[in-house]
Formats: C-alpha cells, sequence, structure tokens
C-alpha cells in the first residue's frame, strides 16, 4: 500500500514524497531474505520509478506493530 504522509518522516525527504508500506506477520514468516526485499523494489519499479525507500510494518499476535525503514542500497546515516 502506499500514501503520501501529512509530515515528513525523514528529514532527507522530499515533502510530499509517496511512501510504501508493507505489512507483514511476525507469525507468518518471521525471517526475511535479501530476494525477497529486493522483488519488493523491482515489483514497485514496474508501477513507476523505482522507490528510495520501502517501510515494512510487521504485526505481532498481540496487536504490536513495529515499522522500519528498508533502503534501496547503503545509505549515508544522518548528520547530527
Amino acid at each position: 500500500m502506499s500514501g503520501i504522509p501529512p509530515t515528513k518522516l525523514d528529514s532527507r525527504d522530499a515533502p510530499n514524497s509517496r511512501e510504501w508500506v508493507v505489512p507483514r506477520s511476525y507469525l507468518e514468516k518471521p525471517q526475511l531474505s535479501v530476494a525477497e526485499i529486493n522483488t519488493w523494489f523491482v515489483e514497485l519499479t514496474k508501477l513507476g520509478s523505482r522507490p528510495l525507500r520501502i517501510t515494512i510494518g510487521i504485526v505481532s499476535d498481540d496487536g504490536t506493530i513495529v515499522y522500519y525503514f528498508i533502503y534501496d542500497g547503503v545509505v549515508q546515516p544522518p548528520q547530527n
């Protein structure tokens, strides 16, 4: 799923940039492979331009949701 958040999620983001979210159940398949993550980027490229990052939302059986940014390639950490 995708959408444009009301505010930037990272200070380096362009304003009004589309964010892609992949929901996952922790119980379904707890480990991700690099090949599976790369498939997400390849499939999203077919819908338009290749995203710089994807957000994964992992849902546990107690309803807790944890979000992680997954970047396409190596990204320099932000400077404080």
